[in-house]
């Protein structure tokens, strides 16, 4: 199970959220009120991911990623794919965390492909670079 705290630190955390997130009952009330447009910027720059991504990840149009950003809030509906991509995408980290970080340098970023559904992956495969 993810903790409330690294949920909290995937979506900015206080900054980006405008409060302290402690409970799950906090981010329930959140959620239902719209997460802050800063916190899909905070998904976006941790996971690497571009806006043509996020369209695909949270079905969200270009166009209404325009809107939300000006309003600066997102509706409950996209607020809840958010946190569901968050946690999704944050769960890896903390499994594998402990066992990569010492031996192979783990930087807490995943790939792109690791969050697309298999029908969006377009990545290219290639040699690792040295």
């Amino acid at each position: 199970m993810i903790s409330v705290e690294s949920l909290s630190k995937t979506l900015g955390g206080p900054t980006a959220l405008k409060r302290r997130i402690t409970t799950l009952a906090d981010f329930h009330r959140l959620i239902a009120g719209g997460l802050p447009f800063a916190a899909l910027e905070m998904v976006m720059r941790r996971f690497q991911l571009n806006r043509g991504e996020v369209e695909t990840l949270l079905q969200i149009p270009a166009r209404t990623i325009a809107r939300r950003k000006h309003s600066r809030r997102l509706r409950h509906d996209e607020s809840d794919r958010l946190m569901r991509l968050a946690r999704i995408a944050t769960q890896p980290l903390k499994s594998l965390e402990p066992k990569i970080r010492p031996r192979y340098g783990y930087t807490g970023r995943i790939g792109r492909s690791d969050l697309l559904p298999h029908s969006a992956s377009l990545v290219r495969i290639s040699a690792p670079s040295r």
